[in-house]
């Protein structure tokens, strides 16, 4: 069927990108900087501090990769199936953030819970076996990380970010980054081995 629709226009808008200047600055009250030219500076470090870390996860990962080429060994069943179900639960915990859940989910994709499990099973067995890989490595390289660890890099972050210790330990679990810690010193162990 055909429609006809009428509209009245208020006005028009113009998109335009404002001129960053000392004004603009501290209008929008950007954290840490007073002028333009600070701003400046920040968003270059945020802007090569991102691409320092892309590079680093690609390198990461083509770490993970030889890692797994290399490693000849079988991975017990029940750790897959293990970490198959965290994988699934991790899912499902996506699809509930867009409003979905599993059932949901198989009427629109036409899965059952056999397939759903096996489009997880390739990553949950690489999942388990960079996980025994590292284990097997912190055990090796004798790789702890201690509460003073922690603390330092509690300090550093603070600092990069021009603001109190405190501030970051309630932003970042000590748990998390100390987890961080132990994998970064896994891969600086690693890097010799290759």
């Amino acid at each position: 069927k055909k429609a006809t629709f009428k509209c009245k226009v208020h006005k028009v808008l113009k998109k335009t990108t404002p001129k960053l200047t000392d004004d603009f600055v501290k209008e929008n009250k950007f954290p840490g900087v007073k002028t333009a030219a600070e701003f400046e500076e920040k968003l270059k470090e945020a802007m090569k501090k991102q691409k320092e870390m892309q590079a680093s996860r690609v390198y990461e990962d083509a770490i993970i990769e030889k890692l797994i080429q290399n490693a000849k060994f079988d991975v017990p069943v029940r750790f897959i199936e293990l970490e198959t179900n965290t994988l699934i639960k991790e899912f499902e915990d996506k699809l509930a953030q867009q409003g979905l859940d599993i059932p949901k989910f198989k009427e629109m994709t036409g899965k059952d819970d056999q397939t759903i499990a096996a489009d997880f099973a390739t990553q949950a067995e690489k999942r388990c076996r960079v996980s025994l890989i590292f284990e097997h490595i912190a055990k090796k390289e004798n790789i702890d990380i201690k509460k003073e660890d922690v603390d330092a890099e509690y300090k550093k972050i603070a600092e990069d970010r021009k603001v109190k210790v405190a501030e970051v330990e309630k932003q970042i679990p000590a748990g998390r980054l100390a987890y961080k810690l132990r994998t970064k010193k896994k891969y600086s162990a690693l890097i010799p081995l290759l």
